[in-house]
């Protein structure tokens, strides 16, 4: 077989100088099969619910609000999360309780806030 200038240059094939294409280098080691084992302190965190978090078998609850500053409103005892796209009012809001709570809570405390509801609670599991 004849080569190619830049054949002869790469060294064939296997792109190493002076080595047969079918030559294995004997710095080259085949891949384990499967996964590599992981040292102690690299081991991945098991998921674990945090007692202080939010239960989330609790619902998510959503609706729009007047809000007189155009900001979400800070609830106590509430997870809050607003969006400035409302069809009704000037926010969309979503909110999950920290303990059992029922839509007219929520209202409650929007309205407490100083917030308007309006529209449909929607709750969300």
């Amino acid at each position: 077989m004849v080569k190619s200038p830049a054949q002869a240059h790469a060294g064939g094939i296997t792109g190493h100088p002076g080595r047969a294409p079918d030559e294995v280098p004997h710095d080259c080691h085949p891949a384990p099969h499967g996964p590599l084992p992981l040292t102690p302190d690299l081991q991945p965190l098991a998921r674990q619910a945090d007692p202080t978090a939010p239960l989330y078998s609790l619902p998510l609850y959503s609706l729009e609000v007047i809000a007189p500053s155009g900001r979400a409103p800070q609830l106590d005892g509430w997870t809050v999360q607003s969006w400035p796209v409302a069809s009704l009012g000037d926010l969309t809001i979503q909110a999950r309780p920290h303990h059992a709570a029922t839509p007219d809570d929520l209202r409650a405390a929007l309205t407490h806030a100083g917030f308007t509801p309006l529209g449909p609670v929607r709750a969300h599991r």
